[in-house]
């Protein structure tokens, strides 16, 4: 990590979202607000969650880079009418995994550890609701490494939980009350988990996702994608393996959307060819029997922050960047239908290199990336039903920008957030309506 980007992303821990009212460069982005108070402590990259009535939640972590058992988590709420919270500690937590609304409350998918030690040994659900928060309800124990998470919502107010770490993939299901049932073990006890991605489309079914490598020295990275589903009712189960790549080839990265039936996975896959140059490209493949991968690469250029998210309909959206060696990096995204063919990428503008692409799909029908660019924040937005996006509209014209977040609600509105400065640097929002 460069110094610029260690400065860039040191954070307060006391955040206070604050509306505002003037309109920004791009059209239908509001000016961004913040509260700056210089800490010590870096901030892990934030997460955003909506719920139906409008109301925002934004969760994020502290951590000494040092010492990275000294870690915080927090959750700031900002309601449809705009009324702000400061940010509030989540009890026992060092990180958040995932959050996701049940009816009105919140739920936080947290990881924690033993005084001392590096997260994560356990991973638990705690409830926001009514301004206080809940008992923890632990899903998993006895874990080691770093972990991966997953919360999504389902229809009848339930959630589906997903959490991969060192040896082990499991799923929980929660009842329409909040409570979680027993938590199922997917994967086999050998594998090491990589990548972990979760869709729900609004028929019910389910689809948990991840790859997974042996551990053993000298051997290859992933090259399988396996796959467990489920419903609303019941919890994915079992697993399969439901897509090989070629020999050589490896799984970097691994995202997952709902499709018109089932589920598409995004990946990107890397090798190096008979004369050692290294090659990394986008693909894209439904989750079905006899489906072809569809390839997107761009030449002269190694592909990576891959986002790729969906609506319910299944209406997709995949955003990534591709870069050269300088590197100098542009985005690029593509938008497909439900039940269409993949569409043809649309290069969206240059990205700064050590940044990944965000990306969202609204419920009223509108795709939304944002990126970072120079340290400005850039967002373009499109109708599902347009041909192209626009040319891209400038967010926040600050040069210190890093790690952008964006999420839709459901009336169409979009919080992206993301830390801003160096020597005083804040959390940042602005609302796109």
């Amino acid at each position: 990590m460069t110094a610029a980007r260690t400065a860039a992303i040191r954070l307060v821990v006391a955040v206070l979202f604050c509306a505002g009212a003037a309109p920004a460069a791009g059209a239908g982005w509001g000016a961004p607000f913040r509260l700056a108070q210089p800490q010590t402590t870096d901030l892990t990259p934030a997460r955003i969650a909506f719920s139906s009535s409008g109301e925002a939640a934004v969760a994020f972590g502290t951590q000494d880079e040092d010492n990275p058992s000294v870690s915080a988590a927090f959750v700031a709420v900002r309601s449809a009418s705009g009324q702000l919270s400061a940010p509030r500690p989540i009890p026992g937590a060092e990180q958040v995994l995932g959050l996701a609304f049940s009816g009105p409350a919140l739920e936080l998918l947290t990881g924690a550890a033993a005084s001392g030690l590096t997260c994560c040994d356990s991973v638990a659900v705690v409830r926001l609701g009514g301004g206080r928060f809940g008992p923890t309800q632990t899903l998993v124990s006895k874990l080691s490494g770093a972990a991966l998470g997953s919360l999504a919502g389902l229809p009848q107010v339930r959630l589906l939980a997903a959490v991969a770490t060192a040896h082990g993939v499991w799923a929980a299901q929660s009842s329409p009350g909040g409570r979680f049932v027993a938590t199922r073990t997917l994967s086999a006890s050998a594998a090491m988990p990589v990548t972990l991605a979760v869709s729900s489309p609004a028929s019910g079914q389910t689809t948990l996702a991840w790859t997974a490598s042996t551990g053993n020295f000298g051997d290859s990275g992933p090259n399988r994608i396996f796959a467990s589903s489920g419903t609303t009712l019941t919890a994915p189960h079992g697993s399969h393996v439901a897509l090989t790549v070629g020999s050589g080839h490896q799984i970097d990265e691994l995202g997952l959307a709902p499709a018109a039936a089932g589920a598409t996975a995004g990946w990107i896959e890397s090798w190096l060819d008979r004369n050692g140059a290294y090659h990394a490209q986008v693909m894209l493949s439904d989750l079905r029997a006899r489906a072809r991968p569809a390839a997107f690469p761009v030449s002269g250029r190694l592909a990576a922050g891959l986002t790729v998210v969906g609506d319910p309909g299944g209406d997709q959206l995949v955003a990534w960047k591709a870069c050269d060696p300088t590197p100098a990096c542009t985005v690029h995204a593509l938008l497909r239908r439900a039940g269409q063919p993949f569409g043809v990428p649309q290069r969206l503008g240059t990205i700064d290199a050590y940044q990944d692409p965000a990306a969202a799909i609204s419920p009223s029908g509108t795709a939304l990336v944002g990126w970072i660019d120079g340290g400005h924040v850039r967002a373009a937005a499109r109708p599902l039903a347009a041909r192209a996006f626009p040319a891209p509209r400038l967010v926040s014209s600050t040069t210190y920008a890093a790690d952008l977040a964006l999420a839709f609600g459901s009336e169409g509105q979009a919080l992206a957030a993301w830390t801003q400065g160096t020597f005083a640097p804040d959390l940042v929002a602005a609302m796109y309506r």
